[in-house]
């Protein structure tokens, strides 16, 4: 014989269980998303292309009916950045020392800003 509770009971196991595996699974993905773009040089340089063929930081609108096809492949651009969680300025930045890891220009742009960041808050300290 099964109790009605008996039932509710497996039903929120069989939730509890498929929430965990989501949530695994979703995990997962960032990691990979991750791994595969921001963990080696190959990556960074097939991410930075795909971001430049996506036109993820022009303009989507045109004035012309190609729009719709502009807007379509900046919508995949968007999906990296939201998915890479470089859609904002802090990530952007963070993109950016990722990206210096892997690329020499980049490692010298970077390297020079920090020095001149370094100096003007030795100057602010030194003068307030």
């Amino acid at each position: 014989m099964t109790f009605e509770s008996d039932v509710l009971a497996d039903d929120a196991r069989r939730a509890k269980e498929a929430n965990v595996a989501a949530e695994t699974k979703e995990r997962q993905r960032l990691e990979d998303y991750h791994r595969t773009f921001l963990g080696s040089p190959h990556g960074w340089r097939v991410l930075q292309d795909l971001l430049g063929v996506t036109a993820v930081l022009g303009s989507a609108f045109n004035g012309n009916s190609r729009d719709i096809y502009a807007l379509g492949r900046r919508s995949v651009g968007m999906h990296l950045l939201e998915t890479l969680g470089i859609n904002t300025p802090e990530g952007m930045m963070l993109a950016a020392v990722r990206g210096a890891i892997h690329d020499p220009a980049m490692r010298r742009l970077l390297a020079d800003d920090l020095k001149t960041a370094t100096q003007k808050i030795e100057e602010e300290e030194q003068h307030g």
